[in-house]
């Protein structure tokens, strides 16, 4: 085996572990996966193996590499440095406290042995009230609040927490989970190291990735560049395009119709992201209409699949106002980039299912265009489909104070993510330079998607079960 395919075999590895685990996690509990599979030593070896062989990689072809090349593979590493940082050294607990109780400076935390000691803060804190605001004219919460007082060097200080609105202090933060009477429950989390490290991570990637797509001599600008000039070779139908346009006009009504009537951005549910790729799938038909042949025609009929699909799960109830949780400025942007990132894959995927099982075989030229838009398509899918998941870390660690939770959701969408990240290194996976591997691949790969989607809402659950 060559020593440069040494990375991608093992986050293949790793891939397949991940799988194992989100079952795990299911069928027994989130301690045994988290013991067995996430943070075991076998996966940490394989990550390790991955970031050791994988940076040796790049600085052998540090020549060839641009420096946003480099500086992306950095920030993976940055990412799995943070994350190494909050296994080692976080502390994680909860705490019971009651308005009637005396202050607390300290809780019991239980290892990851089972071994119970106390930590205690630099101050105390006791719950002065707590209570469930309902929306107006209704009984569904609004959002969930608390007043903590914080005693410090005999000083007093009162701070309001709510959902998405943690209390910080000295390091530590309190985040409000539960509330019953007079009794509120909150996540208490200690990680000095480890969110500065990620975030500095994210960052990286979000840099790298835009520099990625904006560098005039990068791969990615290249193949925009070779699409343009391919012509289309016949102007699309004017039937079709009036279906397309029809298609897309019906699902933009469906999504305002249940904004306006629930009174929030409409991306709370399966039913609701469905419709949003279907959106995001016509949007990008009508938009290279003129410049890819075939292009309105996979709109209109892959846009209507979906459109369809997405009646499948409508919700029982009417549109209603949003979980307290959901009710953040970074749900939209959250979903829309999650879905703009599935929407290239699923063109990515019916263009390689295209190509693969067509009749009469492409010439060298038709064939090197295929593969083009494949590898455009997959460059726009792990920038968007990234993002969208590292803004979701961002906040879920405002909301729930982890960033990363093994949730089956985030499991799958990580593993959707390296599976198609991995055509993009045809340098040193030479199968990937063979247009039928390609295609084969990408649509096999397509059933992680799938599961993503809708594997965990019905096999695994979790807490995106509603997405």
């Amino acid at each position: 085996m060559s020593f440069q395919k040494l990375p991608f075999l093992s986050l293949i590895f790793v891939v397949v572990l991940l799988a194992v685990g989100s079952v795990v996690e299911h069928y027994s509990c989130t301690a045994a996966a988290r013991e067995w599979v996430y943070v075991a030593p076998w996966t940490l070896g394989l990550w390790a193996v991955a970031v050791v062989t994988g940076l040796w990689q790049v600085w052998k072809r540090r020549r060839q590499l641009l420096c946003s090349g480099v500086l992306l593979h950095v920030a993976f590493v940055v990412m799995l440095s943070g994350a190494l940082l909050t296994h080692a050294f976080s502390i994680e607990g909860r705490l019971e406290l009651h308005a009637s109780a005396e202050a607390v400076d300290g809780f019991i935390h239980c290892d990851e042995e089972g071994r119970a000691q106390v930590v205690h803060f630099p101050f105390a804190v006791k719950l002065d009230s707590c209570a469930v605001l309902l929306h107006p004219n209704s009984a569904r919460p609004k959002d969930y609040q608390a007043h903590l007082r914080v005693i410090a060097n005999d000083h007093s200080y009162i701070y309001k927490v709510q959902m998405n609105q943690p209390l910080r202090r000295a390091g530590w933060r309190f985040y409000l989970m539960n509330l019953q009477g007079q009794r509120a429950s909150f996540s208490v989390v200690h990680d000095p190291w480890g969110i500065a490290v990620t975030y500095l991570g994210y960052a990286l990637f979000l840099l790298a990735m835009l520099a990625v797509l904006c560098k005039r001599e990068g791969r990615f600008r290249i193949l925009f560049s070779q699409l343009r000039k391919v012509a289309t070779k016949k102007p699309p139908q004017v039937p079709e395009v009036a279906l397309l346009v029809l298609l897309f006009v019906a699902a933009v009504s469906v999504l305002a119709y249940r904004g306006i009537c629930g009174g929030y951005f409409p991306a709370s549910n399966g039913h609701e992201t469905l419709l949003w790729l279907a959106v995001v799938v016509m949007a990008s038909a009508l938009a290279v209409a003129r410049r890819i042949s075939g292009s309105v025609r996979m709109g209109w009929l892959l846009g209507g699949i979906v459109f369809g699909v997405a009646w499948m799960f409508v919700p029982k109830e009417s549109p209603q106002s949003l979980l307290p949780v959901l009710d953040s400025p970074l749900l939209a942007l959250h979903v829309l980039l999650v879905v703009v990132g599935y929407a290239c894959i699923l063109l990515a995927s019916l263009t390689s299912a295209q190509a693969l099982f067509r009749k009469k075989k492409a010439d060298h030229e038709e064939t090197n265009s295929l593969v083009d838009r494949i590898l455009l398509l997959l460059y726009l899918s792990l920038f968007f489909l990234g993002a969208g998941i590292l803004l979701g870390a961002v906040w879920a660690n405002l909301s729930w104070g982890t960033y990363w939770s093994w949730d089956p959701k985030e499991t799958w969408a990580l593993i959707t993510w390296m599976l198609y990240a991995l055509p993009l290194h045809a340098h040193s996976v030479s199968l990937f330079q063979r247009p039928r591997f390609l295609y084969a691949y990408c649509l096999v790969a397509f059933l992680a998607v799938l599961m993503t989607y809708f594997g965990v809402n019905y096999l695994l659950g979790g807490m995106h079960s509603y997405a």
